[in-house]
């Protein structure tokens, strides 16, 4: 009941206070993404992503996903029986014809770059891309203005421009940088501070 209630808050509050920056509303496990709808279009719209977490252990179970506007056509992108599980982030690139979405399974990150005209018109969840960085870490930052995706990881993602297996060895003891070229599915180091 917490979370419908919880839920009709956030779509009602979205409704009256439609906004055009990114919040991270981490206390109320939702991430809010402003995208354009339609590319024809200047149409604005947010995603918004619900985490239901389980109250033992905090790890989120599941998410659903909406599109909000301001005229009050909430659409739920996600299907019931067909959750989306273990969501921490997503980013719309600039253009938004990508979205990318951070997830963490038994604790290993990994990031799917998805088309997202296809999910919002069509609620189709089409994969792009993958980004695993095991036995690494990855993290998504942000997607640069010429849609590069910017990641970060603590494990030499250039090996996988040659479809190297990634190994302990191939490990740094920090995070680094990465350009992530969606047209050419190749990484580079990231200059960019």
């Amino acid at each position: 009941m917490k979370k419908l209630i919880l839920t009709l808050i956030l779509i009602f509050t979205f409704q009256i206070n439609f906004i055009e920056a990114q919040i991270n509303l981490s206390d109320y496990n939702c991430i809010i993404e402003p995208i354009k709808y339609k590319e024809d279009t200047l149409e604005n719209r947010l995603i918004l992503c619900i985490n239901y977490k389980d109250e033992d252990n905090f790890t989120i179970q599941y998410s659903d996903i909406y599109l909000l506007n301001k005229k009050n056509e909430n659409i739920l992108l996600t299907k019931p029986n067909d959750p989306i599980i273990g969501l921490y982030d997503l980013k719309a690139s600039k253009n938004y014809k990508y979205l990318a979405f951070y997830y963490v399974g038994e604790g290993h990150p990994w990031i799917e770059i998805i088309d997202l005209q296809a999910f919002t018109l069509k609620k189709e969840y089409n994969i792009i891309a993958e980004i695993q960085a095991y036995p690494g870490n990855v993290n998504l930052l942000y997607w640069s203005e010429n849609d590069m995706l910017i990641i970060e990881s603590d494990i030499n993602l250039l090996l996988k421009n040659s479809n190297k297996n990634l190994n302990y060895e191939d490990m740094f003891d920090i995070q680094k940088k990465y350009y992530y070229d969606i047209k050419t599915k190749q990484f580079s180091i990231c200059k960019e501070k």
